[in-house]
């Protein structure tokens, strides 16, 4: 189980399956042929297919119960949200909470305190292009990266805080903004540190 999770892990990090050689050291195993060894069994059970000739042929045909998810920091204006730089460490979260992709942001400043998440806090984003209107969405704006209800407004967008000496921002239409994802959990942990623990 620990080491078919290292398959998804990566996917799910990277967006595209691990080769043999990223596999030879992720798995510790001493040899090419220990890790085709590896493949295969993972391949007779039913949790993986291969295509033959394609360095990168691995599918996976499970879906874990739990999964790594990284942690986002402070994201520099102009560096991509999930830049390894970006990324702090990774955290274990149910598999179905948490698809492909997701990722917990960490929040800076109480713009959105109204909505019980505080400086500090993290918030579950599940990345998607649209979000309805209401929903607490996480955008890209002039190279940054922002949390705040989301609404359609005349031809813009308007972007609403919650917090109550806050106002709204309007975005006119074409102005560069850029729905990263929907905000579907806040976490906010008791005791600091990097969250780096394994799955399974």
């Amino acid at each position: 189980m620990y080491k078919r999770q290292l398959i998804y892990d990566f996917i799910q990090r990277r967006g595209y399956p691990p080769t043999v050689r990223e596999l030879l050291s992720l798995t510790g195993k001493r040899s090419v042929a220990g890790v085709q060894k590896f493949l295969s069994a993972l391949e007779r059970k039913g949790y993986i297919r291969r295509s033959p000739g394609c360095s990168r042929g691995i599918e996976l045909l499970y879906v874990p119960r739990s999964t790594q998810v990284p942690v986002v920091g402070v994201v520099p204006a102009g560096v991509p949200l999930l830049a390894e730089e970006n990324i702090e460490g990774y955290f274990c979260l149910d598999g179905e909470l948490a698809p492909p992709g997701s990722f917990l942001l960490r929040v800076q400043g109480d713009s959105m305190i109204g909505d019980q998440i505080r400086d500090g806090d993290y918030v579950l984003v599940r990345p998607q292009p649209v979000v309805d209107d209401g929903e607490i969405a996480v955008v890209a704006l002039d190279g940054e990266v922002t949390v705040k209800r989301f609404y359609r407004d005349h031809g813009g967008v308007k972007l609403v805080p919650s917090h109550p000496d806050m106002e709204p921002l309007l975005v006119h239409e074409g102005a560069g903004l850029r729905i990263i994802g929907r905000v579907v959990a806040v976490f906010r942990f008791l005791t600091s540190g990097r969250w780096k623990g394994r799955c399974g």
